[in-house]
């Protein structure tokens, strides 16, 4: 056995943990981040939803007021073409959500990844000169 095995293990040990640490914080805060992203889509589709349940209670509505047959072909035919734009915009606005998301995202992942990397080397090269340090004091006395 080395007489810097110990040593050696003692550094191993210590990157390990401090690189499951670092990743264990990118993760903590991706997470936070997703989670305000997910509110604000669950409130858009919140709120989508509300306004597809009013136009089909108008729908509802002009239906119950309409004279006959021919009154409905022509409120359905409105109804359809108002859900049809309606549905385009929705898509649009979540297309919009998602790509802002994605453009907010990828840096705050890549940027969290890139400072924990840095700071694990960081933190290896100082374990490894304080090991080094250790290490020569205690041969020194031992020797």
């Amino acid at each position: 056995m080395n007489k810097y095995e110990p040593s050696r293990r003692f550094t191993d040990k210590s990157t390990n943990a401090a690189a499951v640490e670092g990743a264990a914080t990118v993760a903590e805060q991706s997470f936070s981040w997703s989670l305000a992203a997910m509110r604000e889509l669950n409130c858009k589709l919140i709120d989508m939803a509300h306004a597809n349940a009013d136009a089909v209670f108008d729908l509802a509505s002009e239906v119950a007021g309409a004279k006959g047959p021919s009154d409905w072909v022509v409120i359905w035919s409105e109804y359809t073409r108002r859900q049809f734009e309606m549905m385009i915009d929705q898509t649009l606005e979540l297309t919009e959500l998602g790509q802002k998301f994605a453009t907010e995202a990828t840096p705050k992942i890549c940027s969290g990844q890139v400072a924990q990397q840095r700071r694990s080397a960081r933190d290896r090269s100082q374990r490894s000169e304080a090991v080094g340090a250790i290490a020569k004091a205690v041969n020194a006395k031992f020797a």
